[in-house]
């Protein structure tokens, strides 16, 4: 390979210390049925698209017919070896289905924090563009509430309470019900970026 960039260099180490192989055995070809397209290696891709921060699936298969040393840290020795994008997002769907990365995330914790108490918490969202088709929603049924005048209530008149968010009511229940209560089916997300512009993307979100 070529001399190895600085984010080449930076894939390694992240690859390394989340030990990746250590948790990829439940997707490996176990021998039946049609051989599947190596997934260690497209979770590492996976792993680089992070890396590098590409937006797209489809940037980061560009990328990776150019880039050989990136190629074969992956795992592919050819250009022809590069699975679909169709491919990489069924792969990304058994990874979310399987919790991968929860267990990856998991390791780390126990294996260089351990017991420690973290001072502060990141938060972030960030959008997983997906070739799926969003889940059809029912639609909500008709409000039976009578409609008001807008402005202030009159004295005595009782404001009809909001319905809580999701955020409102994890405040006070345990991590399983949370967890639970969280979306896992590919749907429409908007949000305000850093520069104040509204995007929306169809797929998923995962918060770190």
């Amino acid at each position: 390979m070529d001399p190895l960039t600085e984010k080449q260099q930076e894939f390694i180490r992240v690859i390394e210390l989340a030990e990746v192989q250590k948790h990829m055995s439940p997707y490996r070809w176990q021998g039946v049925g049609r051989k599947r397209v190596d997934r260690p290696a497209i979770f590492e891709a996976f792993v680089a698209k992070a890396v590098y921060n590409f937006p797209t699936t489809k940037m980061l298969i560009a990328y990776l017919h150019d880039s050989t040393n990136l190629r074969r840290l992956c795992g592919w020795e050819s250009k022809g070896e590069i699975p679909s994008v169709s491919t990489f997002s069924r792969a990304f769907e058994e990874f979310s289905r399987g919790g991968l990365g929860q267990k990856i995330h998991e390791a780390m914790v126990k294996q260089h924090s351990g017991p420690s108490l973290a001072g502060h918490v990141s938060r972030d969202a960030t959008e997983i563009d997906a070739r799926e088709k969003p889940l059809c929603k029912e639609p909500k049924s008709p409000q039976s509430k009578p409609k008001r005048k807008r402005g202030r209530p009159h004295q005595g008149e009782a404001k009809a309470a909001k319905e809580p968010k999701r955020m409102d009511l994890q405040l006070g229940r345990g991590l399983a019900e949370n967890m639970a209560d969280l979306p896992t089916r590919c749907d429409v997300g908007a949000k305000i970026n850093a520069k104040g512009y509204k995007t929306s993307w169809t797929g998923y979100k995962i918060h770190n």
